[in-house]
């Protein structure tokens, strides 16, 4: 199925049941381990917390051995598409926030994995000067 027959078949199914009408959902946690290595070090490491919890700052790169908490399974009803779909990048990722003076600020989603340490390298880009 193409994009656009997805996209179609989920705003039927979510108009359909009311997406935007008692929306619920469910999450499970869990506590992985992350190391963060930036070129250049001394990056600012911030982990978003989902669904509006407050960040947490997780040191000054490198970050090494670092536990998170990640959500580990999500169950949605009634969710609008854009939510769902959030929700869903965030199963068993660490949104981070990393900054340096001088430096774009990087923000994505890491992969973790709950039998090991996951080990991330972020090379940071210089900020253009106009």
């Amino acid at each position: 199925m193409n994009k656009l027959g997805i996209i179609v078949s989920v705003l039927v199914f979510c108009f359909s049941l009311g997406c935007s009408s008692n929306p619920q959902f469910n999450t499970k946690h869990e506590t992985h381990h992350i190391t963060v290595i930036t070129e250049p070090a001394g990056a600012k490491v911030i982990q978003g917390h989902p669904v509006g919890q407050p960040s947490t700052l997780l040191g000054t790169s490198p970050v090494v051995d670092q536990p998170v908490v990640i959500i580990s399974q999500v169950s949605m009803k009634n969710v609008n598409y854009t939510l769902m779909n959030d929700l869903k990048r965030r199963v068993g990722h660490v949104m981070v926030t990393i900054s340096k003076e001088g430096y774009e600020t990087y923000r994505g989603a890491l992969k973790t994995t709950s039998e090991k340490t996951a080990e991330h390298k972020i090379t940071l880009v210089p900020k253009s000067e106009k």
